[in-house]
């Protein structure tokens, strides 16, 4: 005889009929329901103005990052700074947000920041529209 699994709605343990498991993604974290009738209905109805205005993720493709660029001797002070201060920081690559928000909420005048100055936005799209004043 074979084993059969029973599934039982999460939010109603009384619930064993009709019930199936969804699957969801929210903001990167990855989410399983097992919901019945009753409680499938209300989650549609609760995303249907969303998934209207949502579309569908193509597979295997990623948001395009985008960074911002600092100068090196600037993050080599940021690196120095959040060692002083007990931080745990990486000695190469990018440095994490919160090191660079720490950084600049400890100094004390924002227009004297030299890291405002030096911040150079960049992105992974390219910009193809020409320059019509060019």
């Amino acid at each position: 005889m074979a084993d059969r699994t029973i599934l039982v709605d999460d939010l109603d343990p009384m619930t064993t009929q009709g019930v199936e498991r969804i699957a969801f993604s929210y903001r990167g974290t990855e989410y399983e329901i097992d919901l019945g009738p009753v409680h499938q209905a209300e989650l549609e109805a609760a995303l249907q103005k969303f998934l209207a205005g949502a579309r569908p993720r193509k597979p295997g493709r990623r948001a395009p990052r985008s960074y911002t660029r600092i100068d090196p001797a600037q993050t080599q002070r940021m690196r120095d700074w959040a060692g002083k201060q007990g931080l745990s920081v990486p000695t190469r690559g990018p440095l994490p947000k919160r090191i660079r928000e720490a950084y600049e909420a400890a100094q004390p005048d924002p227009s004297h920041n030299p890291t405002a100055a030096q911040h150079t936005p960049t992105s992974t799209r390219k910009n193809t529209h020409a320059n019509a004043s060019a």
